[in-house]
């Protein structure tokens, strides 16, 4: 009868962890470890005696294990983002690139770490859905520069006036319109989706004359759809000729809904709650260079629209070569070989540690590049890429 109340005291314990606690994976082991011990305990045959010991110390391993891992990866960052603003009032689903901006909106947004203030921003979207650039004031140039890529290129952590869009619309003097189509959380294959649509034609009322895409390596998973949960993103693929062709959104490729799909994805769901799985075997490096040559191809797909629709423009890639240094090497390699002008940050600042540019440039605590390495990139653009 104990035994009966204990498995089911346990089943009812692992089902409210993995929907209401913060470590579902140790209470579900301390769960099922009291029922093992007494099991153990109250077993007169030494052999399942033994069984349900060694069961025992395996639940307190991995519950131990579970308790490190979020100590190491995650109990900091959960805390830091407990206290963040309200950034995710900035977005709303778009049927194109998965996710947009709100228009004509402001956002203020207040980061803490235990104590510390991080940041405390405003984000201001303008009527486009963009963030707002010097050129929203004036608006009468010919000519312009379009910035692509994600939250480096919005500019999350800083101010409007802070970005890098909009400082190099400050250094240019107006000579150019700017325009900021960065997002937090896009890819290449958000500008690739956006170049070959008619929604960046009507956003536009100028003459682009440089297009810069900053990316980071991350790029590569969010290219190949591993990024976001709600899989909405646009969704592109090599066809036969090794061309780029999109396939509508990543949703659209999820397997039909039948109850072994559902199942199967319900545990799937509910396995990635575990801190081994989920910070162990699952982190961002783990990306193919079959999935590093699709964001080379949807880089240079996007290239090539915009010489076609603009044939006087010129396209430059602003990359983050800090991050997973082997595969960045053949990313960069590949991009040069297709003829890509390529503009590395370890060259902008002139840095070769790693870990001096993570100190210097980086926002404590949040890891988004801060004012002064927005500063000396849109330096960097202005004196050798503009006026190159």
């Amino acid at each position: 009868m104990i035994k009966v109340i204990l498995i089911s005291t346990a089943t009812i314990v692992s089902l409210l962890s993995l929907n209401y606690f913060i470590l579902p994976y140790v209470w579900i082991c301390l769960a099922w470890l009291i029922v093992a011990l007494y099991a153990m305990k109250t077993s007169k045959n030494s052999n399942i005696k033994a069984i349900w010991f060694n069961l025992s110390f395996l639940l307190v391993v991995l519950g131990l294990i579970e308790s490190f891992v979020y100590l190491q990866f995650t109990a900091k960052q959960y805390e830091r983002r407990n206290q963040m603003g309200q950034p995710r009032k900035l977005a709303q689903p778009h049927d194109l690139l998965g996710y947009a901006a709100k228009k004509n909106q402001v956002v203020f947004s207040r980061m803490h770490y235990r104590d510390e203030l991080v940041f405390d921003v405003v984000y201001t979207i303008n009527a486009n859905g963009l963030r707002i650039s010097p050129s929203d004031a004036t608006g009468t140039n010919p000519q312009c520069i379009l910035f692509f890529g994600g939250s480096f290129t919005f500019g999350t952590g800083v101010n409007d006036h802070e970005t890098i869009p909009y400082i190099t619309g400050k250094l240019t003097r107006g000579k150019f319109r700017i325009y900021n189509f960065g997002f937090p959380g896009y890819g290449a294959h958000q500008m690739l989706a956006l170049s070959e649509n008619s929604i960046l034609k009507d956003k536009i009322k100028c003459q682009p004359k440089y297009v810069i895409y900053q990316a980071i390596f991350d790029h590569v998973r969010r290219s190949a759809g591993l990024a976001r949960r709600d899989k909405s993103d646009p969704k592109y693929i090599f066809n036969n000729r090794n061309e780029v062709v999109y396939k509508g959104s990543f949703a659209d490729n999820e397997p039909p809904q039948n109850f072994i799909n559902t199942t199967l994805k319900i545990l799937q769901k509910n396995i990635n709650k575990s801190m081994i799985v989920s910070k162990i075997f699952h982190q961002r490096s783990n990306v193919s260079f079959e999935q590093v040559d699709l964001m080379i191809g949807i880089v240079n797909a996007a290239r090539k629209n915009f010489e076609e629709a603009y044939p006087e423009s010129e396209f430059h890639v602003i990359f983050w070569d800090i991050h997973n240094i082997k595969k960045s090497h053949y990313l960069v390699d590949s991009l040069t070989k297709t003829g890509l002008v390529v503009h590395l940050i370890s060259d902008i600042f002139q840095e070769k540690s790693i870990e001096k540019i993570q100190e210097k440039y980086k926002i404590k605590y949040d890891g988004h590049p801060n004012q002064l390495a927005y500063r000396n990139i849109s330096e960097y653009v202005v004196n050798s890429i503009v006026e190159e």
